[in-house]
């Protein structure tokens, strides 16, 4: 219910940042930035994915670090039937004719074939720890040709990523800078600036002025400023060239959306081939523009012809707002961030892949990183129970009375009438629609005069309270803290203890507290892992929540005092919500009864006859 309700004119929630503005120490900060990345990598399409290791940072010189990585779905290929977890173990390709894991790697680059996750993650774990000689490009390569069609999902995503891209092909003007050169050597500038030269004849843009500034670069230590009046404008045609190439090679695989080169022609395999490398170049660069200070004086410099994204949530569909939770925490963010913030996580996302395949690779280079080998092994999570009980049931159960001291809110019963009429009101309305749809499909040309009627985002909200299939599911990051968190002594349900819970809890001893995740947590999930504890109290530690609801479940070994104190926290969340969102339908309806008034006028000459 908390995730249904319309969120336009609902207060807000801030996003939480866990990493920022050093609220956590150097180890737990560097464990979760790798257990992030991993995770991310992990993932390949569409799946989401949360992680844990064995991680100690004084693990013996030979330790084999261990992770369990717990993902949300498979490939429909890979997909079977479960009612309960399954475990997924790394395993080599039927086709490998003694090549390790590098050595495959490199050779899909030549002729891709799709590697199932268990190869997928034989890949990751052997070719990170079998050898010190992958490189940074072959890797990055095989990461968007395993992504591409969930980096694609994201960076065409109609509400919340095009509004970028567009406000920046709208920039029709670049003003002149009058910032003075600060005295700094800007190592990220000359480094973008490198690699833009040295690509340049793959991205067909004329940059004159920024070549013959990298021939003329002074000495490394000394200030160096890419951004100029003489490089403003190739500055803007550059990220725009960048960005339509990056887009047009991510358009070129979807439509290709060949995943087996051996049963596709050699002509097939050679475009993908230059797609999967054009992606991967453009998104490097891209990814290394973000980095330099002169992308922020840029952003600075045209913050006047840019538009902030004001895309309202409540014209999006569920489904599209649940589809990237890391989106919405920048569109939720644009509203008070600056331009300049909003346009830079934006740009720094689209290209999240190749940060992640950045941080792994430092990190394996790393003298905290003492581990000769990666073991992995995947829990693919239990499907939900589709059933949900009636909202009344809910509201009987688990809505708490407030107390005669909380005035602001309204009473259960309160709330259950509104509820109710809300329910009978929608009903009306969709049988209103749906005749006007009837009438509309039997003209041939219907006039103006005749418009269909569309649901409020209101209507559908007292519409769904009536459904009883829950379309949520479980989410990782809960499941998986569910199998490390040290409950008390009765974990039973119906006073019998559940195996598969009592299975996985064997192989979860050694675990730790830092959970990683491929996306950013929804704030349901963040309020379940509040409720969940760690040994002797501790906290579990995620990067952050997104500051919006989503409906998700709990395992079923979850016990019930967690259960009801998950409840009881939730629904007073719920409560509060709906007195406010009755606030705002009450006003609503008043404004509209006020418009729908005939208008009286006296003392007019008709009126005297």
């Amino acid at each position: 219910m908390l995730a249904g309700i319309p969120r336009s004119g609902m207060p807000t929630v801030d996003p939480t940042d866990n990493l920022k503005d050093g609220r956590t120490d150097s180890d737990v900060r560097f464990e979760t930035k790798i257990s992030d990345a991993f995770a991310h990598l992990v993932v390949g399409e569409h799946n989401s994915a949360a992680l844990t290791t064995n991680h100690a940072f004084s693990s013996s010189d030979d330790a084999n670090l261990r992770i369990v990585v717990c993902v949300d779905k498979l490939p429909i290929e890979e997909s079977v039937p479960r009612s309960a977890h399954t475990l997924i173990f790394p395993s080599e390709p039927d086709v490998i004719g003694g090549q390790n894991a590098l050595s495959y790697m490199q050779e899909l680059q030549k002729r891709w074939i799709k590697p199932s996750l268990s190869t997928h993650l034989w890949i990751l774990s052997n070719a990170l720890t079998g050898s010190k000689d992958i490189t940074f490009s072959a890797f990055t390569r095989y990461i968007a040709a395993t992504s591409y069609k969930r980096i694609a999902c994201r960076f065409n995503n109609k509400f919340l990523s095009v509004p970028f891209l567009d406000s920046l092909k709208k920039v029709d003007e670049i003003p002149f800078t009058s910032d003075v050169a600060d005295g700094k050597p800007h190592e990220a500038d000359r480094l973008f600036l490198r690699d833009c030269v040295e690509y340049r004849t793959k991205l067909d843009v004329e940059i004159p002025n920024l070549i013959e500034m990298h021939e003329n670069m002074p000495p490394a230590a000394e200030a160096f400023r890419l951004y100029t009046n003489e490089t403003r404008i190739e500055f803007h045609h550059l990220i725009l060239k960048l960005l339509d190439q990056f887009k047009t090679a991510l358009d070129n695989l979807v439509a290709l959306n060949y995943d087996e080169a051996t049963e596709a022609s050699d002509q097939a395999v050679e475009e993908f081939n230059q797609n999967v490398d054009h992606l991967n170049v453009t998104g490097y660069l891209l990814f290394r523009m973000s980095k330099t200070h002169a992308f922020q004086k840029h952003l600075e410099n045209i913050k006047y012809k840019l538009r902030k994204p004001r895309i309202s949530p409540a014209e999006m569909s569920i489904e599209e707002r649940d589809r990237d939770g890391d989106l919405e925490v920048i569109h939720s963010n644009s509203l008070k961030k600056t331009l300049l913030r909003s346009y830079l996580a934006w740009l720094r996302l689209m290209v999240s892949h190749i940060d992640a395949a950045r941080i792994v690779i430092i990190g394996i280079h790393c003298p905290r990183f003492v581990y000769k080998s990666i073991s992995v092994e995947v829990m693919v999570i239990p499907q939900t129970d589709s059933s949900l009980l009636p909202w009344s049931e809910v509201f009987k159960e688990f809505i708490p009375e407030l107390s005669p001291l909380q005035l602001y809110y309204d009473s259960r019963y309160e709330i259950i009438k509104f509820l109710e009429k809300g329910i009978s009101d929608s009903a009306n309305a969709k049988d209103a629609t749906d005749q006007c749809q009837d009438a509309m499909e039997g003209l041939d040309n219907p006039g103006p005069q005749l418009v269909s009627g569309e649901l409020s985002d209101s209507d559908r909200f007292f519409l769904n309270l009536n459904n009883l299939s829950f379309r949520g599911t479980n989410h990782c990051e809960t499941f998986l803290a569910s199998l490390l968190a040290a409950f008390d002594s009765d974990n039973s349900i119906d006073g019998t203890k559940d195996e598969d819970w009592m299975q996985l809890l064997s192989q979860m001893q050694g675990f730790g507290r830092v959970i990683g995740v491929s996306k950013i947590c929804c704030l349901t999930c963040a309020v379940v892992l509040k409720h969940l504890r760690y040994k002797y109290g501790d906290v579990f530690f995620v990067q952050g929540d997104v500051g919006v609801y989503s409906a998700c479940s709990l395992p079923l070994w979850t016990p019930s005092y967690i259960v009801d104190s998950i409840n009881a926290d939730l629904g007073c969340q719920l409560s509060r919500n709906l007195t406010h969102f009755m606030r705002l339908e009450e006003k609503k309806h008043y404004e509209e009864s006020v418009l729908s008034f005939p208008v009286l006028s006296y003392g007019s000459d008709s009126d005297s006859e």
